[in-house]
């Protein structure tokens, strides 16, 4: 879906690719719709219409919640509400019939969502276990509520939260920040053990370490920036990226980090000894999220099939934002001001090596 933003090279949908268990060779088009089948397909949902969650999701130290085929993944789910809806945006030209398809099931899969982890609280529940207890929720099997800042994230990238209920939920997210930024979830899992969700909650991974109740930069702060700039939420969006971003020294100080400030790491840690210090360094999805939120949702410039939409996220403190991109053989050149025509603002695609000037409020 990316690709075909960024380049357009539509021709991409029919080339043909062999399968890894036979000799016929199909259209990308077809690798996507059975890629997409296997999120809609019924063996593959649990008993709330949610996909199943297997050996683990993103967070791979829930290994153990759907080992015996039950188990059932909201940030997943969500995750495929978004990836249907993408679907049917690469097939609309081609395939109507496909794309309509995709559209109905991400309704009716944000509809499960909904109606299962959408507790009265306000936040979605995270992960249901073979045995269906609810991880990750207003009252998990140890008597504790733990919001996971992952699975709220993608809640509000993929649309299934609605915009009232996201910023709700980002409140809650921003009350709860710890010493070191946001974290994955709070408190951390393991004491007492809960038997059958993984090693995050077996005991033998230890508090503060790695997924377990940390500042896991990837899963924590980068999903969370994204969900923030969807939201046009700004302030909070440049507070997230503070807490992100290593070179933020008055945050995350080289003799308590012990990491350099230009090394994006995976985690902060909070165990005892160790409070503070980065892990990591570089080895993080982080990296390339981070990269992503501050050109789409800080300074809002993303690329569509039919040309740029400029939809910045700003905090209210700044006056004034310029920067320059080049895409496509154009050089896009765009300036912020604080009064004046508001965005977002659609511009088609320049043809040839073009520069383009974008003025949105403020003096020219």
């Amino acid at each position: 879906h990316d690709y075909l933003r960024l380049t357009g090279d539509t021709r991409i949908l029919r080339e043909t690719l062999p399968w890894l268990d036979g000799d016929p060779q199909s259209s990308v088009l077809d690798h996507l719709r059975l890629a997409v089948g296997y999120y809609t397909a019924a063996e593959n949902r649990g008993p709330h219409g949610l996909v199943l969650i297997r050996g683990g999701d993103w967070n791979d130290a829930i290994h153990l919640a759907g080992v015996e085929g039950k188990g059932e993944s909201v940030m997943t789910s969500c995750q495929a509400v978004l990836a249907l809806r993408q679907a049917a945006d690469i097939a609309a030209a081609a395939e109507p019939g496909f794309a309509e398809q995709c559209l109905r099931e991400a309704r009716e899969l944000r509809a499960s969502i909904r109606r299962a982890a959408l507790n009265r609280r306000g936040f979605l529940r995270g992960v249901s276990t073979d045995d269906g207890r609810w991880i990750f929720s207003e009252r998990d099997p140890d008597g504790r509520e733990r919001i996971n800042t992952a699975v709220q994230a993608w809640g509000i990238i993929a649309g299934v939260l609605d915009r009232a209920e996201s910023r709700r939920v980002l409140r809650l997210i921003s009350g709860r920040r710890g010493p070191h930024g946001f974290r994955l979830f709070h408190p951390p899992l393991g004491e007492p053990p809960i038997q059958g969700v993984g090693r995050v909650a077996s005991g033998d991974l230890m508090a503060g370490v790695a997924e377990n109740g940390t500042v896991y930069n990837h899963g924590s702060q980068a999903f969370l920036a994204r969900a923030a700039a969807v939201a046009c939420e700004g302030d909070m969006l440049m507070d997230i990226l503070r807490w992100a971003l290593p070179c933020y020294t008055d945050l995350h100080p080289t003799e308590i980090a012990r990491t350099p400030p230009y090394a994006v790491v995976n985690c902060w840690m909070e165990t005892p000894g160790h409070q503070g210090e980065g892990g990591s360094l570089f080895l993080s999805g982080a990296v390339g999220v981070l990269r992503r939120v501050i050109i789409e949702g800080l300074l809002g410039f993303q690329p569509a099939a039919d040309g740029v939409r400029i939809a910045p996220c700003l905090p209210r403190a700044w006056t004034s934002c310029r920067y320059a991109l080049r895409l496509r053989g154009a050089t896009y050149d765009v300036a912020f001001g604080q009064t004046g025509r508001k965005p977002p603002l659609a511009i088609p695609w320049a043809k040839g090596a073009q520069r383009v000037s974008v003025k949105i409020g403020g003096r020219p």
